[in-house]
């Protein structure tokens, strides 16, 4: 995967009907922790790999930079009022160093294969005692849109070896998503159709007690973790 071309494989990205997502995609995963991710109002604020500004909007973040690989990504976030970068996450952004308050990165770093890079890079745009939001999903690999399975020990080495200092975590949880017995019934393998059962009954849970077995058991219960670091 050395030469795989990220700018060719997300030019058009944005664009593709099933990523288009609406705001409910986003309260499901961080209605509960909201005013945990959202910058101060007033800081100098970059998504790194934001896309097409559409978080940021969730966050009703008003003023902020968006720096990403995708030319349809930007193109969108620019309508929506925000600054536009074009760049590879995991080489060197063309903005200057020590320049940003609070740098917000959600569901990027899995897609990537040098992710320490991208939080070095990261780290040199914060100003001193800035903030990093990253959101790690937890979620199976494809070995091409997800490089990895991220756990909670892998997010912290690697904000580790970037120098960064971990703050404070927090979850979503796993099995909000709905299983539907319809697809169920069409699964061929008893194994899966055993793990899916599992998690069609996890899914009735309450909130509050699926997000307590997130933060007991994060690996195994936590959809997505939310880390906030310091330079």
């Amino acid at each position: 995967m050395e030469n795989f071309d990220y700018e060719k494989y997300y030019e058009h990205y944005w664009e593709e009907e099933h990523i288009q997502r609406g705001m409910d995609y986003y309260d499901l995963r961080y209605n509960h922790i909201k005013e945990f991710i959202k910058p101060v109002e007033g800081l100098k604020v970059l998504d790194v790999g934001g896309g097409n500004g559409q978080f940021l909007e969730w966050l009703d973040v008003k003023k902020a930079t968006v720096l990403d690989i995708s030319k349809s990504g930007l193109k969108e976030a620019h309508r929506r009022g925000f600054k536009t970068v074009q760049a590879d996450v995991q080489g060197k952004y063309p903005v200057p160093e020590n320049s940003f308050d609070t740098i917000i990165c959600f569901e990027t770093i899995e897609h990537i294969e040098k992710p320490v890079n991208m939080l070095r890079q990261i780290r040199k745009c914060l100003k001193p005692g800035g903030t990093l939001v990253l959101g790690v999903p937890n979620l199976p690999a494809d070995g091409i849109h997800h490089k990895k399975r991220w756990c909670l020990s892998d997010a912290l080495q690697a904000l580790h070896d970037a120098g960064l200092q971990v703050k404070e975590i927090k979850y979503t949880p796993g099995f909000i998503e709905k299983e539907t017995l319809e697809d169920m019934v069409k699964l061929k393998s008893m194994k899966k159709f055993f793990i899916h059962t599992v998690a069609y009954g996890l899914h009735l849970l309450p909130f509050g007690l699926k997000l307590r077995l997130a933060n007991r058991v994060p690996n195994r219960f936590a959809m997505i973790f939310i880390i906030k670091a310091k330079k």
